[in-house]
């Protein structure tokens, strides 16, 4: 015999807010001198400040926990550079998202307050692939300060009273800064011509001259610059010239020759090279 129960079924609702209270986490990187510290990006309070924690666990195995390095309430940290000499970071924010990033500075994440280094709010500051040179000197950014249709790539002494800038860029158009070359007299970047064409130029510091690299492009490329070797001799470009996907090749400054070193059947997105040149990492998009 079966026995029916005329109980109704008890259907648990979640609250809407279980689902909507998340938290994002963005631009993680390690502290240069000393990678057991970690900096990040996170709206944890509501909006997206500048975090350190420990890399690591305590010895009873719990994360230590985390400390907030600003406190913005109508700023939004959108990315952070550690310098390489010591415990200063560099970072970009913007005002209630108008997408006009100001650069600011930290001069010690453990006992310094952020600082404001650029206080225009009409012009734009973009980052770069990396910011510090290797010596710690100088720091490099686009802005559009002298023409909103410009984008020229500046160098500032981070550490001067002064706080002034210089453009190393002398032609108009709109330029992504990339990498500095092991001796910090190179940078290497690129200019966005179209959305699908780029050409790539090698900017020296001291000089202020533009070379523009001929990397055989005859048709529409894209061309993101990516780091330098260890000796200098060259750096690594993302592309997907005269193929499908992009892959990752080595452009030989002596040569004056792309050569191919990545070439999978799907595209890379994202390349980085140890310091010593021994280790390549990369991401792929695949399916």
């Amino acid at each position: 015999m079966i026995k029916s129960s005329n109980k109704k079924q008890h259907h648990q609702q979640y609250p809407f807010e279980r689902f909507a209270s998340i938290r994002r986490y963005t631009g993680c990187d390690f502290l240069t001198i000393d990678p057991s510290w970690m900096l990040y990006i996170s709206d944890t309070n509501g909006q997206f400040n500048l975090w350190r924690q420990r890399s690591a666990l305590s010895p009873d195995g719990e994360q230590y926990a985390p400390h907030q390095l600003t406190h913005f309430i109508d700023e939004s940290v959108r990315h952070v550079f550690p310098s390489p000499v010591d415990n200063s970071v560099i970072f970009f924010a913007d005002t209630q998202g108008n997408e006009n990033f100001q650069v600011y500075k930290i001069d010690n994440i453990f006992n310094s307050w952020p600082e404001q280094i650029t206080f225009d709010s009409t012009i734009r500051h973009e980052w770069g692939q990396e910011c510090y040179s290797h010596d710690g000197k100088y720091i490099v950014y686009g802005s559009n300060e002298g023409n909103p249709s410009n984008m020229l790539v500046y160098l500032r002494n981070p550490n001067s009273e002064s706080n002034d800038s210089f453009c190393v860029t002398n032609k108009d158009g709109w330029f992504i800064p990339g990498y500095w070359s092991p001796d910090n007299k190179k940078i290497n970047c690129s200019q966005l011509v179209t959305l699908t064409d780029y050409t790539t130029w090698i900017l020296d510091v001291e000089s202020r001259e533009m070379r523009n690299i001929d990397l055989g492009n005859t048709e529409k490329s894209r061309f993101i610059v990516g780091p330098w070797s260890a000796d200098g001799s060259g750096f690594y470009v993302i592309s997907d010239l005269a193929r499908e996907f992009t892959g990752v090749a080595f452009y030989s400054l002596d040569k004056s020759k792309l050569e191919w070193i990545l070439t999978p059947q799907h595209d890379i997105e994202m390349l980085d090279v140890s310091s010593d040149g021994s280790i390549i990492t990369w991401t792929e998009n695949v399916e």
